[in-house]
């Protein structure tokens, strides 16, 4: 058998990569700004793991996708069934005679590796069209499979964070129909689905954003952000949708209805886009040098 991954990242280290000479990142992280390695940041113990569902709990999910047309519908009530099949699994072999501790034990640890196997193949499954964009290719676009898994994986990388997740569990728009600890891992991946879904049917495109001056972009634990929900009422849904992907210190994407006023950014336009990157962060800003993030410091700015 092979060794559990108790500490599970909730933003992809491949991508941490382009900030990260030799494994470690530059953090700022309550006001502290530090040098750990890709390995000790934005992780948690079992961030993923399932819980078993209450018939209430199923019902709430299958009515979020029911509003829903086809095939968006189909493809998300299979989210649901992907959630619980795996607790549906241990009531029948405990009801066929197998022990419940042993079976307990194999689906406990099931439990915790499920999700996190499919965020990694969702991630290598991104890896050419993520190097592609690093060259400044963006060619895979146009492709019509490539593009949809794509924009599949971008949304993940939205949706699938601490941020959040802690918006769902304990921010004001927190749910409270039902218990957002237990439905928040197939409620992630029906909200991506349909994002990617939404931006392929809206003929979303990509634009890249290149500094031209002396600033660079950071990222943070939240590395896809909607532009239009920085300064929204936390209660309240933005009415549009613009996911900005930092990709690294000099190249970031867009992916909008529209093109951006410019792709060849001044300094102080790098400025407004990283300035949305801390707003919408959870805990962490990353950067690729320590001085990078020394703006971003609150007593930096109570100075400033």
């Amino acid at each position: 058998m092979s060794n559990l991954t108790r500490m599970q990242h909730y933003v992809w280290r491949k991508y941490l990569r382009a900030w990260a000479p030799n494994d470690r990142i530059w953090c700022l992280r309550e006001n502290e700004v530090f040098n750990p390695n890709l390995m000790k940041v934005a992780q948690e113990r079992d961030f993923y793991k399932l819980h078993d569902l209450t018939l209430e709990e199923v019902k709430f999910l299958e009515d979020f996708c029911k509003g829903q047309r086809e095939p968006l519908r189909d493809l998300n009530l299979k989210w649901v069934k992907y959630f619980t099949i795996l607790f549906e699994l241990q009531r029948k072999l405990i009801a066929q005679g197998q022990p419940a501790d042993e079976v307990g034990r194999i689906i406990d640890r099931a439990a915790i590796e499920q999700e996190d196997i499919l965020h990694g193949r969702i991630e290598q499954d991104a890896v050419a069209s993520l190097e592609a964009l690093l060259a400044g290719d963006a060619s895979f676009f146009h492709i019509s499979r490539k593009k949809s898994a794509f924009l599949y994986f971008l949304a993940n990388q939205y949706t699938r964070t601490k941020k959040l997740k802690s918006k769902a569990l304990e921010g004001p728009g927190k749910i409270t129909a039902v218990s957002p600890e237990n439905i928040w891992n197939a409620l992630s991946q029906i909200i991506a689905t349909s994002i990617g879904q939404n931006l392929l049917a809206y003929s979303y495109q990509l634009y890249f954003l290149r500094p031209e001056g002396n600033e660079v972009f950071i990222t943070g634990d939240q590395p896809v952000i909607n532009l239009h929900g920085t300064y929204v009422a936390p209660t309240e849904a933005p009415k549009e949708l613009d996911l900005y992907y930092p990709i690294s210190p000099k190249l970031a994407v867009l992916v909008a209805s529209e093109p951006p006023e410019n792709s060849a950014l001044t300094d102080e336009e790098v400025r407004a886009y990283n300035r949305h990157m801390q707003l919408q962060s959870h805990s962490m800003l990353f950067a690729h040098e320590a001085n990078v993030l020394e703006p971003f410091r609150p007593q930096a700015a109570e100075v400033g």
